[in-house]
């Protein structure tokens, strides 16, 4: 079973983003989203994570494709994961969303940093921290990397 999250890019008015199925705690999609961020920063990352794409089934910093994902409707993107190709288009998951996507954790970008968000089962929502992008490297990512590698 999946770990849900979304990767969200902070608005005036709250935060909307795309749905991730597998990985989400922040040693999975946190520590990716993380170091996608620092090696091609904040601009391009939300142009491949949200804008350019409808949902992702995992995503990985790495340039290395995980032949473990099989499935025709995903699509590998080179150092952001595999994304679904058969989502519709338009479908954002947003903060007043009751559900947040069935999501249990939520990533929101700014040019400034990363928030993490984690939502508990009736779609409420608490900030587990605020990282700065150019701050010491978080917990969760060194975590990471001693388990799965640089690019995790």
């Amino acid at each position: 079973m999946g770990t849900r999250s979304v990767i969200a890019l902070k608005t005036r008015r709250g935060w909307f983003g795309r749905y991730v199925h597998w990985d989400g705690y922040p040693q999975g999609v946190g520590a990716g989203v993380w170091h996608i961020v620092q090696r091609d920063g904040v601009a391009e990352a939300v142009k491949t994570l949200i804008n350019e794409n409808k949902s992702w089934s995992s995503i990985t910093a790495s340039h290395e494709k995980d032949d473990s994902e099989f499935r025709e409707s995903l699509k590998w993107v080179s150092g952001y994961g595999f994304a679904h190709s058969d989502q519709e288009e338009g479908w954002y998951i947003t903060d007043t969303d009751k559900d947040k996507g069935g999501a249990e954790y939520v990533y929101v970008l700014s040019m400034e940093g990363m928030e993490i968000f984690v939502v508990d089962y009736d779609g409420g929502i608490s900030s587990r921290g605020f990282y700065q992008w150019g701050g010491t490297t978080p917990d969760f990512v060194v975590e990471a990397e001693a388990l799965f590698g640089a690019s995790a």
